[in-house]
């Protein structure tokens, strides 16, 4: 090959072409849209017995094929079930890999452990890119 590459060179006019595999199935387009993983995504109440409160865990999983770089903001917002009525949201921080979570304490917002609530999470890029998930009580 290089004989050949060398000889083109000689002459005037000659083209060297090399056709190689032009499979593009494998490339990601740009600003995908993040998605969030409902199997991976929950929420948790509980009681701290040695604090005597009630602390909230929220988690939700992000996949994005443009990569993760771009995930500008991941929220959960809190809604009374049948009215859509917000009773509280917080932005959740990102803990690596797609996981992004959060944890608040019942005295610090208005939520009450035991009452019957659906959870939004959200999820937006720096593309534009939106998703959003619903767990609904």
């Amino acid at each position: 090959l290089s004989l050949l590459t060398l000889f083109c060179f000689l002459l005037p006019g000659c083209f060297f072409i090399v056709d190689g595999d032009d499979d593009d199935d494998d490339v990601v387009p740009l600003n995908e849209s993040p998605e969030l993983i409902e199997s991976m995504s929950y929420w948790n109440c509980d009681l701290d017995s040695q604090m005597g409160e009630y602390w909230f865990e929220f988690q939700t999983v992000v996949e994005d094929l443009d990569g993760l770089s771009d995930i500008e903001y991941v929220d959960v917002t809190v809604l009374e079930p049948d009215t859509c009525f917000q009773i509280d949201s917080f932005a959740l921080i990102d803990e690596g890999e797609g996981v992004y979570g959060g944890l608040v304490w019942e005295s610090e917002s208005s939520l009450y452990c035991g009452e019957p609530q659906d959870v939004l999470f959200e999820v937006w890029d720096f593309a534009g890119g939106y998703d959003s998930l619903t767990l609904y009580y």
